[in-house]
């Protein structure tokens, strides 16, 4: 938990420094990359990975937005959050996608 909370708080503190606002898209999508990336590379060194581990992960994304932007990140926000990490794993090209997408945090 405290590694993706600290995860969280590394990628928001570097789109804050690019733009100085946060919407609830950024904050989902910043949230589902780094939640299908924590189970991606939990998946590689364990060989598998169980439901019970994605939906820890997911969950531990949604407590951190909700604790943190209490007003604006709701129950439906939740919900694109899950779907946004799935359709991710989910997409052929997520290995490179990835890489791309955290690259230009720091571009």
């Amino acid at each position: 938990q405290e590694m993706l909370y600290q995860q969280m708080d590394h990628f928001i503190s570097l789109h804050l420094a690019k733009k100085p606002e946060l919407t609830v898209a950024t904050l989902i999508e910043i949230g589902a990359y780094i939640g299908a990336y924590t189970i991606r590379v939990r998946h590689q060194q364990q060989g598998h990975i169980e439901q019970e581990a994605i939906t820890g992960v997911i969950g531990t994304l949604g407590n951190f937005c909700h604790e943190y932007f209490p007003e604006q990140f709701h129950q439906d926000d939740f919900n694109r959050l899950q779907g946004q990490v799935l359709e991710l794993l989910n997409n052929p090209s997520f290995d490179s996608d990835v890489q791309s997408y955290f690259g230009a945090f720091y571009r």
